[in-house]
């Protein structure tokens, strides 16, 4: 499933499905940046990955800045813990 993202001001990020559009979500709150987001691996592990732009907000992401946000939000909603449960599953996986 495709998610979307805004960013409210300059450190809240809300993530919703692709079906909703960005004005939609956004209502009357300050938006600085919007758009697509991914989850998977990356370079430094697994996280999101957040890119594009938002048509109906006229706005574009800050690609960055809003992925450092998303994970963030991935590590103190979920913890370390869980990224590291993840990873050994995956290696527990790939060994057979």
């Amino acid at each position: 499933m495709e998610w979307k993202y805004i960013v409210v001001g300059d450190a809240d990020i809300i993530i919703f499905p692709a079906n909703l559009e960005h004005a939609t979500v956004a209502g009357g709150w300050k938006v600085t940046s919007a758009g697509t987001i991914d989850f998977g691996r990356r370079s430094d592990g697994f996280g999101f990955s957040c890119y594009g732009s938002s048509v109906s907000l006229a706005i574009g992401s800050d690609p960055v800045r809003d992925t450092a946000l998303a994970n963030r939000l991935l590590r103190d909603r979920l913890g370390e813990s869980l990224t590291e449960m993840v990873q050994d599953e995956i290696a527990r996986v790939r060994r057979g």
